[in-house]
């Protein structure tokens, strides 16, 4: 069947728009063309693209040509985008007293853009019900001013905030102050903990490493500290390191700003 000139289709919670919709009845399929979007009133999520498949038996949404996935909660936007956007909604697990949730798979060339953050990959995974997105391929993470780099991040957010960044593997967080000088710690693991969307503190597990820019009561600038050490806990105030905890073997060098090669 082919219906033209503006297509509406409602199930319950869900909403079809499109120019165009080619639909298989047997197959309970069809292929929303020219302006397609599909709403999750219950999820209060979108997802958008030039060409939007529809599966009613399994549930699955697949978006092409430009597809934007979006999210709002609480009054706060989460726009993804990719090449391609596959969204399949799942039923509660045992644990899980919720009615449904939504999971993304998106591929390739990853952007996610909400309020203070920003996110790029090859491909994504999003966990609906426990709100975790996992980056793959050369992902970066920007939080404010703070960089977060691994082989695979994760990022668990909770009431539309960020909650924790997990790096495996390579892990690297660099944290600029004032556009000049660069704030670096880097190990093989690193989990970093928020509150209120900004970094509280950061566990390194492994091959442990920071370089970061001491400062004095009236913040100036007095040196560069370089530490090395298997774990390390570190601690953030007002968006910098304030205090540091070495678990196994610290070794750690001072330099004064003159002393530093700071490119």
């Amino acid at each position: 069947m082919v219906f033209t000139e503006g297509v509406t289709v409602t199930d319950k919670s869900q909403r079809l728009t499109s120019d165009t919709l080619l639909y298989n009845k047997e197959k309970k399929e069809g292929y929303a063309l020219g302006n397609a979007v599909f709403v999750d009133t219950t999820q209060n999520t979108q997802v958008r693209g030039g060409t939007i498949y529809y599966n009613d038996s399994t549930k699955t949404v697949t978006a092409y040509n430009k597809p934007v996935f979006v999210s709002q909660i609480d009054g706060d936007t989460t726009w993804l985008t990719a090449d391609t956007l596959h969204s399949v909604e799942t039923t509660p697990d045992s644990n899980n007293t919720d009615s449904t949730a939504r999971h993304i798979k998106a591929y390739h060339d990853v952007r996610i853009f909400k309020n203070n953050l920003q996110a790029l990959a090859d491909s994504l995974f999003y966990d609906g019900r426990d709100s975790i997105f996992t980056l793959f391929g050369q992902p970066v993470l920007w939080a404010d001013s703070v960089q977060f780099v691994g082989d695979t991040v994760k990022m668990k957010m909770q009431d539309s905030k960020i909650k924790m960044v997990s790096l495996l593997q390579n892990a690297l967080i660099i944290n600029c102050k004032d556009g000049t000088f660069y704030d670096q710690i880097k190990g093989r693991i690193i989990f970093a903990h928020f509150d209120s969307s900004r970094i509280h503190h950061v566990d390194v597990f492994s091959s442990g490493e920071a370089v970061y820019y001491v400062q004095d009561a009236e913040n100036k600038y007095i040196g560069v500290n370089r530490i090395e050490c298997s774990n390390m806990l570190l601690n953030f105030g007002d968006n910098q390191i304030q205090k540091i905890r070495f678990y196994t073997d610290p070794k750690a060098i001072m330099s004064n700003m003159r002393q530093t090669d700071h490119n």
